[in-house]
């Protein structure tokens, strides 16, 4: 096993860690030549280990490992010089982190707010419809605007605290796929830098059966994700393959990449957020996949990030 004072002293070391302080907790794979991958933690000897999920060449990945029966998430990042060589840091499981008594509590406090807004919007386009012009007029048409943004914030808290109620149904997956990334498109802002999605369903014929809601709220979560990931939208491509009795589906951009500390942290709900953001898309993506018995993946290096999404073709109904 190579010597961990050796790793430690690599240059990428530091990028791992991304400047912060260290996790409390850092291990190593290692890809051994025979094919098994052991993991050494603590300066305990390396053991044989069980990794859910595709180790990176390069940059860093978030998947499940086991040993022993027990199994937990976490962030491995690859050394340039010995792709064999991976650190290894716990990440928080999101959607286990927050008990089932909190996503209640904000589905709650949503519904409230709901209420709330809409009397506001209410009486606010009563007031316009009364005659109200110059100024006041403009100042309830924004007060509208704001409305209609704490709608959409309001929307993305309901989808994380509501409970994940399935209504599996068959449709053509092709043109789903096609429909769900028009609608991302049409609904882009036009004042905004333009976007370029390049969709190849040339493996993903045939039908699934799946909630239609739910994996379209899963793709629109993705695709925003993936434009926002630098400041002009770049390039995205989505795809996918069947897999015996499985789906692949992949959401990949040409951002610039996350660290492996930002990795581990877009699991956890809210603890990562853009202005004007719940910081809840990939909870919520983790969620609706899980409730389909499929796997949420996420991995990301210098030349950008993918997002995949396993799920059965036939999801029964609940």
């Amino acid at each position: 096993m190579p010597d961990t004072h050796f790793l430690v002293a690599q240059p990428w070391y530091a990028w791992f860690v991304n400047s912060a302080p260290p996790p409390p907790r850092i291990g190593w794979l290692f890809r051994e030549p025979d094919g098994v991958t052991r993991l050494s933690e603590g300066g305990d000897a390396a053991v044989p280990c069980r990794v859910d999920g595709p180790l990176p060449v390069r940059g860093c990945a978030l998947v499940t490992i086991s040993v022993g029966g027990a199994s937990r998430r976490v962030v491995v990042a690859a050394c340039p010089d010995r792709p064999e060589i991976l650190a290894v840091v716990d990440a928080a499981d999101g959607g286990e982190e927050l008990s089932g008594a909190l996503e209640n509590l904000v589905n709650q406090i949503a519904h409230d707010i709901r209420n709330y807004a809409f009397t506001i919007g209410l009486q606010t386009e009563m007031g316009l419809r009364r005659g109200a012009g110059g100024e006041s007029q403009r100042h309830l048409e924004a007060v509208l605007r704001q409305i209609d943004a704490l709608k959409g914030y309001l929307e993305k808290l309901l989808l994380y605290g509501r409970p994940a109620r399935l209504d599996p149904r068959s449709f053509a997956l092709e043109a789903f796929l096609r429909e769900e990334v028009q609608r991302f498109q049409f609904g882009w802002d036009p004042a905004a830098p333009p976007l370029r999605i390049h969709l190849d369903t040339s493996q993903l014929a045939g039908s699934v059966r799946w909630d239609q809601r739910a994996i379209a709220a899963v793709l629109a979560a993705l695709l925003d994700n993936a434009a926002r990931s630098a400041a002009s939208p770049p390039p995205i491509a989505v795809g996918g393959r069947r897999d015996g009795e499985r789906v692949v589906l992949e959401i990949r951009d040409q951002g610039p990449g996350m660290s492996a500390e930002t990795l581990a942290a877009v699991a956890v709900p809210m603890k990562v957020r853009r202005a004007g953001a719940a910081g809840l898309g990939l909870a919520i993506v983790r969620k609706f996949v899980r409730a389909h018995g499929g796997e949420f993946r996420l991995a990301s290096d210098l030349t950008g990030t993918t997002a995949t999404i396993i799920l059965p073709a036939e999801v029964p109904a609940a």
